[in-house]
């Protein structure tokens, strides 16, 4: 863990595992975070999560994230992005190999959104 404050970031939580994903350290806009880090109850430890395969790209204010127990994965959606920009991409993180992907999509995307 970074050791500082953050902003903004995700968080899901799903049978007894806490996740928290991205958010924003300090006053410089360029301190996004595309940092993952893992809480279990009842140990009372975090560690950040080293993604294997690369990590999904910075995201604050306000990037859904929602547990999908079926796929066994969180999904994050929307988010600005490093350039300020908002954004209606689409990133899974796989619990079984802790890795990131873009699934694909079908259909007319939503909108760009943030803080939903």
């Amino acid at each position: 863990l970074r050791g500082m404050p953050a902003s903004s970031c995700c968080a899901v939580t799903d049978d007894g595992r806490q996740f928290l994903f991205g958010g924003h350290v300090g006053t410089e806009v360029t301190n996004n975070l595309s940092e993952l880090c893992k809480g279990e109850n009842g140990h009372l430890q975090w560690r950040q999560v080293t993604a294997k395969g690369g990590e999904a790209p910075p995201r604050i204010a306000g990037a859904s994230m929602v547990y999908d127990s079926a796929g066994d994965q969180f999904i994050v959606f929307g988010g600005w992005d490093v350039h300020f920009k908002c954004s209606n991409r689409l990133w899974a993180f796989l619990f079984k190999g802790e890795r990131w992907t873009a699934p694909p999509v079908s259909g007319d995307l939503p909108c760009p959104r943030l803080g939903h």
